[in-house]
């Protein structure tokens, strides 16, 4: 192999590289890993569910402030709102359902 054609193969894997951890780090600080939008509450209301690494918050689509718990908390307080979230089986299952459609 020719030097050129080395530097290069090692130019690609290292902007692959980098790319990868960029999206990886973006994706970390914006705590959103999964959305859940047009979840129907009470009073006909609908919300956003954000799922993040270190906290989960709920939106009024009405652009309300969100309101936001940390996983050591217990999803029940999202009850006031109208949600019945079980989060390990529902988040399953959306993102199953993303997954088809």
């Amino acid at each position: 192999m020719t030097n050129t054609s080395i530097f290069w193969k090692i130019s690609l894997a290292f902007t692959i590289l980098i790319i990868s951890q960029s999206i990886f780090i973006v994706n970390l600080w914006s705590n959103r890993w999964y959305t859940a939008e047009n979840v129907k509450g009470k009073d006909g209301l609908t919300y956003t569910l954000l799922v993040g690494l270190s906290s989960n918050c709920i939106e009024n689509n009405q652009r309300h402030k969100p309101y936001c718990t940390t996983l050591s908390t217990n999803l029940d307080q999202f009850k006031t709102f109208g949600l019945e979230f079980s989060l390990p089986s529902n988040l399953c299952k959306l993102q199953f359902l993303n997954l088809i459609m």
